[in-house]
């Protein structure tokens, strides 16, 4: 039984047991776009639209479901994924949770399961996140770690940054460091952007940036999104 299969069982279950009762309690949708600042790789870039949608079943336990599509320009390469967190409230200030994931990248498959966590701190919301891949077809197998943070400076503007770490299975490895930002909008719109820099196995860092708009519906998400594409800022 693959991955996702198992959590989707188990979610099946929850859904089963008369005593819980699900419901809906967030949800968002949202679309970037990134590139690479160098002038010798502008055509490299990503697209992405994508949502997730939270339901609940008691004050600690709940899933989460992602979906997403994306573009990579250079290569003409597509990408969708899908995921599911089994999620549980530990206490009111930390969530931890497990989540698996496949995706279709250019064709081949990938294969993803993981544990992640999130707090909140002086203000501060603050996700980790481990995931384990396997790569079909020619890709590599690996694994991420990922650190993210986003603080409030008012009721419209956050900062923060990211940091990640990719280790490919034969001694290959990426990271990736960037600085994010979100304005509200008019509307209930949230305007985000990063700029950053990403490295493969030690080569010369290359400068990207992003933008993208995004929308929640209740309490939003809970965890961001995972996968090998996600990490990818362009190919």
């Amino acid at each position: 039984m693959s991955k996702i299969a198992i959590l989707a069982s188990l979610s099946a279950l929850a859904l089963s047991t008369p005593v819980l009762a699900a419901d809906v309690t967030g949800a968002s949708l949202d679309f970037s776009h990134y590139n690479f600042a160098d002038a010798d790789a502008r055509d490299s870039g990503r697209s992405t639209l994508g949502g997730q949608m939270v339901i609940g079943f008691t004050p600690q336990f709940s899933v989460q479901g992602d979906a997403g599509i994306r573009h990579f320009r250079d290569g003409d390469w597509n990408d969708a994924s899908w995921g599911l967190h089994a999620i549980y409230n530990a206490y009111d200030m930390a969530t931890v949770g497990v989540f698996a994931g496949y995706e279709e990248v250019d064709g081949r498959e990938v294969d993803s399961i993981g544990l992640e966590y999130g707090t909140s701190y002086n203000g501060a919301d603050i996700q980790a996140a481990w995931t384990n891949y396997d790569g079909h077809d020619g890709l590599i197998d690996g694994n991420i770690y990922n650190v993210s943070a986003s603080m409030p400076l008012n009721s419209e503007l956050s900062v923060g940054g990211r940091a990640d770490f990719l280790d490919l299975n034969g001694g290959r490895n990426s990271r990736r460091i960037g600085a994010t930002g979100t304005y509200s909008l008019a509307g209930g719109y949230d305007l985000n952007g990063e700029l950053g820099l990403i490295d493969d196995n030690g080569d010369d860092a290359e400068p990207y940036i992003g933008l993208g708009v995004s929308t929640k519906f209740g309490n939003g998400a809970t965890f961001n999104r995972r996968g090998l594409a996600e990490f990818l800022p362009g190919l």
